[in-house]
């Protein structure tokens, strides 16, 4: 479909000549050749419709208040959409509450209501791309990327100040057990690492963090950098107000420094601290740093084999290679979906990436653009 741009002399067309109808839609004016429609629809399309019918459907069914927090939200949008000229558009509020419903429901979030109230969040930084011949295995064609995600671990990292031998935000239970100290030599990551050497004897120990907040949805990774100089480390635990908790990594030996991981569901909205636990038949001295929770965030990457010269804004030539949840990701294996979007590449040709980060909300970044030449 064609888009058009009229000058001062012509105002509007519409109506068809031939075999091309024009017209306009709420976007601007556009020329599209005359087709019946097809018989069938692939799966995608099927499962498309559905979605923007149900979110439709649920648009009818909000208040008046609820409509209008969503104009509200339109008239100064947290993205910035653009038409084929570059050119800055503003959609409305039901058209972002449609976008919000179909992101929300490609990621299983809960269906929105209410518009979001977060911001556009950061892009990611597309840092290098390789890709393979066309027939090549799926993880020799990849992308590497940064992703700009916070911490929510209060002085996760362990660092000055030290109050006590023990790092700020953290508390050590049970002195006659733990004894704690800032360790500045042997660090994973950063200027200090938190030491603490559990003695044998009754009752438990901990080492503990502030509490930070969590929301119910798909999960959270945790992370925690260990190096065990003496015995064993025995558990890790999230603990939530209400009772909850769980038991991230089982007892931890590792001589070296070593990140532990784990995808994690807590309950629904709640407080919530680590900490990491001896008990009495364990005398262990354990170092800690790079203690680090985050909520998971929707990557959409795609790409475009020669596009428009010059063109910075999302272009309908750009085709979905992946989209899914991560939260710390530093590759996405591209090489499949290359083939299956594009199948054997032309000489000479030129790949240009795009990817989003898209928060729970359903809100998205502005693309982080990287140009790769292979062909």
């Amino acid at each position: 479909m064609a888009k058009i741009r009229y000058g001062p002399t012509i105002a509007d067309v519409r109506g068809s000549i031939g075999a091309l109808s024009y017209s306009r839609n709420m976007a601007d004016h556009y020329i599209a050749t005359r087709s019946p429609r097809a018989a069938s629809l692939t799966a995608n399309a099927t499962t498309a419709r559905a979605t923007l019918s149900a979110a439709a459907q649920a648009w009818r069914d909000l208040n008046s208040s609820q409509r209008t927090a969503w104009n509200t939200l339109a008239a100064t949008p947290p993205e910035t959409d653009y038409d084929p000229w570059a050119t800055q558009k503003y959609l409305t509020g039901f058209a972002w509450f449609v976008r919000v419903y179909a992101r929300q429901n490609s990621t299983g979030e809960t269906l929105p209501t209410d518009p979001p109230t977060d911001e556009q969040p950061d892009p990611p930084t597309i840092t290098d791309a390789t890709v393979a011949a066309y027939g090549s295995a799926d993880d020799a064609s990849y992308v590497t990327f940064t992703s700009p995600q916070p911490n929510l671990v209060p002085n996760g990292g362990f660092e000055a100040p030290y109050t006590g031998g023990v790092a700020d935000q953290w508390t050590a239970t049970n002195p006659a057990r733990l004894t704690p100290s800032e360790e500045t030599i042997d660090v994973y990551q950063g200027a200090s690492a938190q030491k603490a050497t559990f003695i044998a004897g009754v009752g438990w120990a901990n080492l503990t963090s502030a509490y930070f907040p969590t929301i119910a949805h798909s999960g959270y990774w945790v992370s925690l950098a260990t190096k065990i100089i003496a015995n064993r480390l025995y558990n890790v635990n999230l603990y939530t107000t209400g009772g909850f908790y769980t038991n991230i990594f089982p007892p931890l030996t590792n001589p070296a420094w070593t990140l532990n991981t784990k995808l994690i569901t807590p309950p629904a909205t709640a407080n919530s601290l680590i900490y990491a636990t001896s008990i009495s038949y364990d005398a262990a001295t354990i170092l800690f740093d790079a203690c680090k929770i985050t909520a998971p965030e929707h990557f959409i990457l795609s790409a475009a084999i020669n596009p428009s010269p010059g063109r910075q804004t999302p272009d309908h030539s750009y085709r979905l290679l992946h989209a899914g949840f991560s939260t710390t990701p530093t590759t996405i294996s591209i090489g499949d979906a290359l083939d299956a979007t594009f199948g054997a590449y032309p000489a000479g040709w030129t790949l240009f990436l795009k990817l989003e980060r898209q928060t729970i909300s359903g809100l998205r970044s502005t693309p982080a653009l990287f140009t790769t030449v292979t062909g």
